[in-house]
C-alpha cells in the first residue's frame, strides 16, 4: 500500500481523475451531525489558518473504467467524505455565483465546479438521493446565514487526509473489513455487500447490484431502524441455508455469511 499526506483539495482536484464509488459501498448516509461537524471544522481551520487532518482515503485504481484521458479511481473508503466535501464546494460554488462573487485568491464559481465536481460525460444532476439535496440544501442554507464564504473556503484549503492507494499485493476487502473511520459505523449489510460485490468487474456489480441486492434494500427502507431489519433478515436466512454455522448474536452474521 502506498501512502502520501495531502491536502483534501489536491486529492479531489487531481486532473483527468474520475472518482468512482462501487456500487458495494453503502449508500450515502451522513446527515445532519457530520455535515455541521464539517462545517465547523472548515470554519475553525479557515479562521485558525491551520491544517486540520480529517482521516484516511483508500482507494485503487480501476484498469477497466480508466483511458487513455481519464484515470478511474475507485473509493474504497472514504466516500462519504468525499461526496458531503463535495456537497459543500457544490454550495460555495452556487453561493458565488448567485453573490457574483470572487475569492480573495480568485477562484470563482466555474473555477470551482470544473476543477472539484464535473466528470466528462457524466450528468452532476444524476443519482440524486434525498440525503443528497437536504446535505446540499444545508450547506447553502450555512453559507446564506454567515456570509462567510472566504473562511470556509481557506479552511477547505486547510483539510489534510492520508491518502492510501491498494496496490495489486493488498487484498482491499480485509483492508475495508479493519478500516475504523469517523464516519458512520460500517453494518453487517455493509460488509456483506462488499464482500459479495468487490470480486466481480464493474458492469457485473451494476447488474447485480439492480437486479438482486437494491431489491433486498428496499423491502426494509421504511423499517425505524432498517440496518437491525437487513442484519436480522441475514441472521434468518443463514438459519436456513447454513444451520451449522449458527450465527446466535448479531455479531456472529458477518463472520458467519464469509464462511458460507
Amino acid at each position: 500500500m502506498k501512502t502520501t499526506q495531502r491536502t483534501f483539495l489536491d486529492y479531489l482536484g487531481a486532473p483527468h481523475t474520475h472518482f468512482i464509488i462501487p456500487v458495494y459501498q453503502r449508500v450515502y448516509t451522513w446527515s445532519d451531525k457530520q455535515c455541521a461537524t464539517l462545517w465547523r471544522d472548515c470554519a475553525h481551520a479557515g479562521e485558525a489558518q491551520s491544517e486540520h487532518f480529517i482521516g484516511t482515503v483508500l482507494y485503487s485504481p480501476d484498469p477497466e473504467l480508466t483511458s487513455a484521458q481519464t484515470q478511474a479511481i475507485d473509493i474504497i473508503d472514504g466516500q462519504q467524505r468525499t461526496a458531503t466535501i463535495s456537497l459543500l464546494i457544490a454550495a460555495l460554488a452556487d453561493y458565488l455565483e448567485e453573490q457574483g462573487m470572487v475569492l480573495e485568491d480568485g477562484t470563482d464559481a466555474a473555477e470551482l465546479r470544473a476543477r472539484f465536481l464535473l466528470a466528462d460525460g457524466r450528468n452532476p444532476e444524476d443519482d440524486l438521493s434525498k440525503n443528497v439535496v437536504s446535505n446540499y440544501q444545508r450547506f447553502k442554507s450555512y453559507l446564506q446565514a454567515e456570509s462567510d464564504a472566504e473562511t470556509i473556503w481557506r479552511g477547505l484549503k486547510q483539510l489534510t487526509i492520508i491518502a492510501a492507494e491498494v496496490e495489486e499485493s493488498d487484498c482491499p476487502q480485509t483492508v475495508f473489513e479493519s478500516l475504523n473511520s469517523k464516519g458512520m459505523p460500517l453494518t453487517t449489510a455493509d460488509l456483506a455487500r462488499n464482500l459479495l460485490f468487490s470480486d466481480v468487474e464493474y458492469e457485473e456489480q451494476e447488474r447485480l447490484y439492480d437486479q438482486y441486492w437494491k431489491p433486498i434494500e428496499n423491502l426494509f427502507a421504511g423499517d425505524d431502524d432498517d440496518a437491525t431489519s437487513m442484519n436480522a433478515a441475514l441472521r434468518g436466512w443463514l438459519a436456513v441455508k447454513a444451520p451449522h454455522l449458527r450465527s446466535r448474536a448479531s455479531d456472529d452474521v458477518y463472520d458467519a455469511l464469509k464462511a458460507f
